[in-house]
């Protein structure tokens, strides 16, 4: 456990502003690093609590629910993944479609734990959360998506605005499948080693497999016919 953390649990009750904010920062840490280490679907509130050094009750005076914690870091994710890739996405004259796939891809396969955030946020993350935390994890994404879909927009000719958020939106639905699928529990890893054919068909890498199909994706997009007046 870093300083930081030990220093936080030693506070019987956070009392200012700056103590409280220490908290939330060192329950956000905790999360990130069990979840790195475990996948987010395996850590519980309780984990957090005792990796941070509070009870279950003094975390929840910070966060409303373990789905609160965990959405506000992918909340975190969406901003920073959209930024990077924006970032990439300017770098050429005219991006190809291989390139832009390749930024989108990179900067997720990059950050494994936005990809498991991507993968559990509509399965369990959404789903016990107040209406606040909510609101603004989907606006703060719709904020990331259009600012992304402006740069792609913006460098890939015959890419509009809209087709860019398709691009976006596309590129997340597929990560957001493809990632259980290329990070199998432990007993499908040994089936894996043991069984050629069940490798063969079933291992799956995640980055090569997601640029693959959102060259796909891309290319498709952009080769749609515009009908005037539609």
């Amino acid at each position: 456990m870093d300083s930081t953390v030990t220093n936080v649990a030693d506070f019987r009750r956070a009392r200012s502003p700056e103590q409280k904010a220490m908290r939330r920062t060192a329950i956000l840490a905790a999360a990130r690093r069990l979840a790195l280490a475990n996948g987010v679907r395996n850590v519980s509130l309780g984990d957090i609590a005792k990796d941070v050094g509070l009870t279950k009750s003094n975390v929840l005076r910070y966060f409303d629910t373990r789905e609160e914690i965990y959405l506000h870091l992918a909340t975190t994710g969406y901003r920073d993944w959209c930024e990077r890739a924006a970032g990439r996405v300017e770098l050429p004259e005219e991006a190809s479609t291989e390139w832009v796939a390749a930024s989108l891809v990179d900067c997720l396969a990059d950050d494994p734990l936005f990809c498991d955030l991507l993968a559990n946020a509509p399965a369990s993350l959404e789903h016990n959360v107040s209406r606040d935390s909510a609101m603004r994890f989907k606006y703060t994404l719709l904020e990331a998506v259009d600012d992304l879909a402006t740069s792609l927009a913006q460098q890939c000719p015959g890419l509009s605005f809209e087709q860019g958020q398709r691009v976006v939106t596309g590129t997340m639905v597929l990560a957001s499948g493809l990632w259980p699928w290329a990070n199998p529990p432990t007993l499908l890893k040994a089936l894996y080693l043991e069984e050629e054919e069940l490798a063969r068909r079933c291992r799956i890498d995640f980055r090569t497999e997601l640029r693959r199909l959102t060259e796909s994706l891309v290319a498709g997009i952009r080769a749609e016919t515009v009908v005037p007046g539609s």
